[in-house]
């Protein structure tokens, strides 16, 4: 009876001590707590306990800046941009920060991190920034890119220029700027053989169609 009534207090002490025991938040989930909540001083503590400011964070291989970019958290991204983190490196998906970025309608920051991309980005990286601020009616992003490839050369999957995408877009504003790159009104579709007016009509699309014209 005694031994029993001795133990008693041991085992009562030990389950207080292990039930008021906490693990400390994982970096991950810190990072995508401050994206969440846009905190930058939160934001810029959680990426000092990373291991590097490129670490992949989850099971996607995302980095901080893939998440910040996803997160539409730009004061989070060009932090990490001023730290070294690379705009190129790519998630399981063969998605760098600068698609995800422009996926997630920042063309001022994609622009920015186009501006700065160093001379290792590939012409297939470069090929799909392109089609992608096409897509996602993004100027700044293809005035970027221009100073770094040949958008004359970039073609899609259908054999399109950038010019008849901006077009299929109904974007005046890409339209005028490629016009202004060197891009030809008459040139003809390598897949339809019509030029960029003659799309244009086709498709009603009387804006794009006046500054074409206007070339």
């Amino acid at each position: 009876m005694m031994s029993h009534f001795l133990l008693l207090p041991l085992i009562f002490i030990f389950n207080v001590g292990h039930a008021g025991s906490t693990a400390a938040p994982s970096p991950t989930i810190e990072v995508q707590k401050s994206i969440e909540s846009k905190n930058i001083s939160d934001f810029n503590a959680a990426i000092k306990k990373l291991k590097s400011v490129n670490e992949v964070l989850n099971e996607k291989n995302e980095t901080a800046l893939m998440l910040a970019a996803r997160g539409e958290f730009s004061r989070g991204m060009l932090a990490l941009l001023k730290n070294g983190a690379d705009p190129l490196l790519e998630n399981s998906d063969h998605k760098n920060s600068i698609l995800i970025s422009l996926e997630s309608a920042l063309c001022s920051e994609s622009a920015m991190m186009i501006k700065n991309l160093s001379d290792k980005a590939t012409n297939e990286q470069l090929t799909a920034m392109a089609q992608k601020s096409v897509s996602v009616n993004c100027p700044d992003a293809i005035k970027a890119l221009s100073k770094k490839t040949d958008l004359k050369k970039i073609r899609d999957a259908s054999g399109e220029n950038l010019l008849m995408s901006s077009v299929e877009a109904g974007s005046p504003d890409l339209v005028k700027l490629l016009l202004k790159l060197g891009f030809s009104a008459q040139e003809k579709s390598e897949k339809t053989g019509d030029t960029a007016i003659e799309r244009a009509k086709k498709l009603g699309y009387r804006t794009v169609l006046k500054t074409l014209e206007k070339k």
